[in-house]
Formats: structure tokens, C-alpha cells, sequence
């Protein structure tokens, strides 16, 4: 059973639940789905573009920093490997959640 939360966070029920965010911006969309094990980021810059799908283990994540604008929130993803995710379409509250989401170990 699959029901809708508030900022468009889909609530999977059963074992294993799945958030998913998705970004505020107007031509960039950006999603990011967080589960048990793996975090999953997509993003299309333009409608002709096409859709960038990252996949990342949650035990690979490193670090989970986040910067207040004043045009929103930018959240930075640092993985073992050293490589960075940046997102800048989420809210402050969206990526308050997902911080609390990837610091906690299930």
C-alpha cells in the first residue's frame, strides 16, 4: 500500500520503505529515493536531456552536508570514493529529512 505524504514523499508500507523527495525546480528535475540500502538520485537538466540515474550503497556514503541560501538549500552527498553529489532544487525541510535519513544506520 503506497500513500503520499506531505512535500510529495511517497511512504511505501511493508519491510523495506522507500522516501522519495523531489526537487522544486522549473525546467531541472531532481529526485532523490532513499531506502534501506541505497540511495538513488536522478536528474534531467532540460526535457531534451536525458535522465542521469546514480545508484550509491548507503554504506558507502561518507559524508551528508548541507548549506542554508537564501534561495534554498544546497546538499552535498560525499561518497567513500570521493565523488559528490550537489542538489539545489530541495527544500529545507526535504533536506533535513533526507540528512536524518542517510545519518541514521538501519
Amino acid at each position: 500500500m503506497n500513500t503520499t505524504g506531505m512535500n510529495g514523499i511517497l511512504l511505501q508500507s511493508g519491510p523495506g520503505k522507500t522516501f522519495t523527495f523531489k526537487g522544486k525546480g522549473l525546467f531541472s528535475t531532481e529526485v532523490i529515493s532513499v531506502n534501506g540500502q541505497y540511495l538513488t538520485y536522478k536528474k534531467r537538466s532540460s526535457v531534451f536531456a536525458p535522465l542521469l540515474t546514480i545508484s550509491i550503497p548507503r554504506i558507502n556514503i561518507k559524508h551528508v552536508n548541507y548549506l542554508k541560501t537564501l534561495t534554498g538549500t544546497i546538499l552535498k552527498i560525499t561518497t567513500l570514493s570521493n565523488n559528490n553529489i550537489l542538489t539545489t532544487s530541495f527544500t529545507r525541510s526535504d533536506v533535513a529529512k533526507i540528512r536524518d535519513l542517510l545519518t541514521t544506520r538501519s
